[in-house]
């Protein structure tokens, strides 16, 4: 069995014009959303503890660092791979399947629309924008993270900060 959690970063500033699109820092809303959904992960796995790998932009590695934080993993343990940002849903999926057997728990954080396209993709089920802060835990019946093929992974949560606004 292995685990695929898809996470979309935390919703980021524009105010800066002179700030390149990778280097735009998460917002205060983005902040509070992502430790909220930090702790709802935390919930959701339990005792298992994911391989992070993020995107090197800074609003997907601050929400990966948060979630990690949540979950007692290091900062230091966190993959940082910038391809993430630039090549899409397919560069997702053979960076998946490029990952060691003994994985059995992974997270992805980047960026729409290649977390929405792969979520689309492994589960079979349309998903037009995860939304920021967004969370997709997928199962897979599978030994090995190369056998992941279209449809095959079961959803098992679709998460975000607005299921829990008041």
């Amino acid at each position: 069995m292995k685990v695929l959690i898809l996470a979309r970063h935390a919703k980021s500033t524009w105010q800066n014009a002179e700030m390149t699109d990778f280097e735009r820092p998460l917002n205060e809303k983005g902040m509070k959303n992502a430790v909220l959904m930090g702790a709802k992960l935390n919930e959701e796995l339990a005792d298992k503890k994911p391989y992070i790998i993020s995107s090197g932009a800074c609003r997907a590695l601050t929400t990966a660092t948060i979630y990690a934080e949540a979950m007692g993993i290091p900062q230091e343990e966190i993959i940082q791979d910038k391809k993430i940002y630039h090549l899409g849903s397919r560069y997702m999926g053979e960076l998946i399947e490029a990952q060691s057997k003994s994985i059995d728990t992974l997270m992805l954080v980047g960026h729409n629309p290649d977390i929405s396209s792969f979520a689309s993709f492994a589960t079979g089920k349309y998903f037009e924008n995860i939304p920021t802060s967004g969370i997709v835990y997928i199962k897979y019946d599978i030994e090995d993270w190369a056998d992941i093929e279209f449809d095959t992974g079961e959803l098992h949560l679709f998460d975000y900060p607005k299921k829990y606004d008041k």
